[in-house]
């Protein structure tokens, strides 16, 4: 299951525009197959730590039965599968210098559709990528470039049937009104002037001299930031009826981080979009997941 993780990762990242494989390969002045191996490694130990949504993929927890690439013992097995991976990305990914020779593997789709991947678990992945790229020194820009087309690989990786496909299947409505309706609900209780410890940040408080959102002068700035959490939400809860296009914006972490967000208003957005959620009739399964998902994102907006 590792080739799941580790393969699109590096798509994206030799990808985008201008080859950014080759472009950071001279700006470092180190070898394609360096570059690629290192995104590969630094990936790798972000899923497979303790805690990551994405670990069972790789202990072999899921699906049961398969290779435990955590086990020291199958070291040899570890890699010679990102070995594969690296001589994938020569062949096919705009990684041109030919210190990668070519890849034979099989495809995404082939190969991840049976395991079972949701959305919370995609976009967590999609995080740790970027987050080992912006590490890496990936400017902004191509940070968001990637992120993407991570996101238009979503279809070939997530699993059918996911939430936002089953609650809109049975509320008979698109993807898009269900999200949205979901987003304006969250909306209404984060800005709440009776009680809400994070309407500050949206009514132009802090940071100091930020734009007010509830101004109805800013009415198109509003539905700007709802379109970007309807997209995000819509790839977190798995749409996939194309009414939601892929969130393209920047990094998390790039848009909380001059926030300067606490652990209590972290968790009390979290709450509100849970409690929206299980008013709406969503199962108890369902909330866990979304709520593994919300909280994976701690790293990326508590700053405080």
């Amino acid at each position: 299951m590792i080739s799941y993780f580790v393969l699109f990762a590096l798509f994206c990242f030799c990808r985008s525009q201008d080859s950014l494989c080759d472009k950071y390969s001279q700006a470092l002045n180190v070898s394609n197959k360096g570059l690629v191996t290192k995104v590969v490694n630094d990936v790798v130990g972000r899923i497979v730590a303790p805690k990551a949504l994405t670990k069972k993929y790789f202990d072999g927890t899921k699906p049961s039965g398969s290779t435990n690439f955590t086990d020291p013992s199958n070291s040899d097995a570890l890699k010679d599968l990102v070995t594969s991976l690296v001589q994938f990305f020569g062949s096919a990914l705009d990684c041109s210098d030919g210190t990668i020779s070519p890849y034979t593997g099989p495809t995404m789709d082939k190969v991840h559709q049976p395991m079972g991947i949701n959305s919370p678990e995609f976009i967590f992945f999609n995080d740790q990528v970027v987050g080992v790229l912006a590490a890496a020194g990936v400017t902004e820009q191509d940070q968001v470039a990637v992120r993407i087309v991570l996101n238009g690989l979503k279809p070939q990786i997530v699993a059918q049937n996911t939430i936002c496909d089953r609650y809109s299947n049975a509320l008979k409505v698109s993807n898009k009104d269900l999200v949205k309706g979901v987003v304006l609900k969250v909306f209404t209780r984060i800005t709440d002037p009776n009680g809400s410890p994070i309407r500050k940040y949206f009514d132009g408080t802090k940071p100091r001299g930020s734009l007010n959102f509830l101004n109805p002068k800013n009415s198109n700035a509003l539905d700007g930031l709802v379109h970007g959490l309807t997209t995000w939400f819509g790839a977190a809860l798995g749409c996939n009826d194309d009414t939601i296009p892929p969130y393209g914006g920047p990094p998390l972490d790039v848009v909380h981080k001059i926030m300067k967000i606490n652990e209590v208003e972290f968790n009390f957005f979290n709450t509100q979009v849970l409690q929206v959620l299980l008013t709406s009739g969503v199962a108890k399964k369902d909330l866990q997941a979304i709520s593994m998902a919300l909280n994976s994102t701690k790293s990326q907006i508590v700053t405080a």
